[in-house]
């Protein structure tokens, strides 16, 4: 598990991050809508910009959260793999689709 530090630093950071982002998001609204503000400036590919911009900022923050995340998962709850089984199964398969030929049964 996170220790609580780990976390506030994670909050800390994306919180920083979102605030600056829907600043900016803010303005480049404030921006479109002209003077005097018109609603039509607000174009499809207005808003679609504004989802990139966005997901690009965001994103890298969310996937080192969920990586240490699993990581810590994984640490905390170990497990293996029976390679015999995983063996046997690809065999079976190979042998449904006649990749191997009846000699080498």
């Amino acid at each position: 598990m996170l220790d609580p530090s780990e976390r506030d630093d994670f909050e800390t950071k994306l919180s920083k991050l979102m605030k600056k982002q829907l600043r900016e998001y803010g303005e480049r609204i404030i921006d479109t809508l002209g003077n005097p503000p018109d609603i039509n400036n607000l174009t499809p590919e207005f808003w679609e910009n504004e989802s990139k911009i966005m997901s690009l900022a965001i994103i890298p923050v969310l996937e080192k959260i969920y990586l240490e995340a699993a990581r810590e998962v994984m640490l905390a709850s170990p497990s293996a793999v029976d390679w015999t089984l995983v063996n046997q199964a690809a065999a079976d398969w190979a042998k449904t689709i006649h990749l191997i030929s009846s000699r080498d049964r």
